[in-house]
């Protein structure tokens, strides 16, 4: 197929986080945070005082509404009353003051975004792309393009089949028997590409009233397609932390305890912020990412993050006392991005906290000089079918429910199902999971090794291969 390049303006590249129909199945209740409420986190010392914290509040001041994380010693309130906030945190504070190591207002987490876009007094004219190189519209109820690796997808699927040695790895393991929970903004969850991975019966929805896990802005829907395509078996649990205009953090730490205590084997964190070591506010939210982080650990779950799509050096962030979370810290496989040239992404940052990388695509060699972007350096995944395709997407004929699109979000998600193909084959042939550094060493041991030898700030331990990981437990 011939190189589909054209130049365009690029309306937003995909930003830090690595971040609707009626919804149908079981749910869980719900937590709702109204917009004029006032959240405020306490982190207390010890996780056995928490109910007695958790009195002290509710008995002097019944309206606050609280979030009670008691795994990780970590209760946020919410004041309904701009009138009297500032008097009633006041009150609270010195009334759990004892019980307290550390306290603030959690920040929101913005809505990613992740597809190239086209403005409108920047047109692209589809009768310049060869008539062969289009993805015809008419087949878009084809059932053989519900699956990303089918060759309509051509060249936007080259992704699926580097990491996968040209799909090897399905007739080897299709991850019978594991989980992922996918902590984003939900997921389409009517998708043929999705419907049979999706478990809905545990599934999470912080955001809203009501029970929906359905995806209002097309960012989980893209994670979720990629896990789908590499792991078929694998089951996908949403926790909805994201509406269409973002959320709260104290979600994520929520959703994170969460999955830790439903017994997944992999916690996929396609999403993150940027915080101050130095800031009193921020490492409240450090801690608590700390916290829950290490107690998901010690559930024996792999937990898999983007590392961010800002070009930046989380080594130099660090000799600046700001922090990329929740990639980047500890217990948890960062993950950064590569091109179709096993290239660094121009977006993606980099640092010695990388552990490894996978193909997030990128706009092209041209694209900072010239403004052109080459197509077949973005990668193809699922979209919500209730939601327009992107400009992009209709000039090159991508069928409703799939989109082109890039970032480190959609690195991360290739190595969370490299690691429930890894505990399924384990479990298949030991009869027990394996623990994390078993995951981590299988997957290092069967990477792909890029830019400097060895264990490199840009790469990690190198590429992700899972045919050859899965190799390496047959050979073990």
């Amino acid at each position: 197929m011939s190189s589909l390049k054209k130049t365009i303006i690029i309306f937003s590249l995909a930003l830090t986080f690595c971040i609707t129909s009626p919804s149908n199945g079981t749910f869980a209740v719900v937590k709702k945070i109204d917009d004029n409420q006032q959240n405020y986190t306490y982190i207390l010392k010890d996780e056995a005082s928490i109910d007695k914290v958790k009195s002290l509040i509710t008995s002097q001041h019944p309206k606050a509404k609280l979030d009670v994380i008691k795994e990780v010693g970590i209760i946020s309130v919410n004041i309904n009353d701009s009138l009297n906030e500032e008097k009633t945190i006041e009150e609270i504070n010195n009334e759990i003051h004892p019980y307290v190591e550390d306290q603030g207002v959690l920040s929101n987490i913005s809505p990613p975004i992740t597809q190239p876009d086209i403005k409108s007094n920047k047109t692209f004219k589809t009768s310049s792309i060869p008539q062969k190189d289009l993805i015809a519209r008419d087949d878009s109820n084809d059932t053989n393009i519900r699956n990303l690796k089918s060759s309509k997808f051509i060249p936007f699927n080259w992704y699926l089949e580097d990491i996968t040695s040209n799909y090897k790895t399905e007739y080897i393991n299709k991850g019978k028997g594991t989980s992922i929970a996918l902590i984003d903004s939900g997921v389409d969850i009517n998708h043929l590409l999705l419907k049979n991975n999706l478990n809905l019966e545990n599934s999470r929805n912080y955001t809203g009233n009501d029970n929906s896990v359905n995806d209002d802005q097309g960012h989980g829907t893209q994670v979720a397609g990629i896990i789908a395509s590499i792991a078929p078996e694998t089951e996908i649990i949403p926790y909805k932390v994201m509406g269409e205009t973002g959320g709260e953090s104290i979600w994520v730490i929520e959703a994170i305890v969460d999955a830790a205590n439903q017994n997944v084997d992999t916690i996929n964190l396609s999403l993150g912020t940027y915080k101050s070591t130095s800031s009193k506010e921020d490492s409240v939210l450090i801690k608590a990412y700390d916290r829950a982080l290490q107690y998901a650990k010690k559930k024996g779950v792999v937990i898999v993050a983007s590392a961010g799509n800002d070009s930046s050096s989380l080594d130099e962030l660090k000799k600046n006392k700001m922090l990329h979370i929740p990639g980047g810290l500890h217990n948890l496989i960062t993950v950064s991005s590569n091109n179709k040239r096993d290239l660094l992404s121009s977006y993606s940052n980099y640092g010695k906290e990388i552990d490894f990388s996978a193909p997030g695509g990128d706009m092209g060699a041209d694209f900072k000089t010239t403004g052109t972007i080459d197509y077949n350096e973005l990668i193809i995944t699922s979209y919500p079918k209730y939601l327009p395709n992107t400009p992009l997407d209709q000039k090159v004929g991508i069928p409703q429910g799939y989109t082109l699109s890039l970032g480190s979000s959609l690195s991360a998600p290739q190595v969370s199902a490299a690691s429930t193909l890894l505990i399924s084959e384990y479990e298949k042939r030991h009869g027990k999971n394996p623990n994390i550094n078993k995951i981590e060493n299988y997957l290092k041991r069967g990477s792909v090794d890029l830019g400097s030898k060895g264990k490199d700030e840009q790469f990690g331990n190198g590429k992700i291969n899972i045919y050859n990981s899965l190799n390496k437990v047959i050979d073990n």
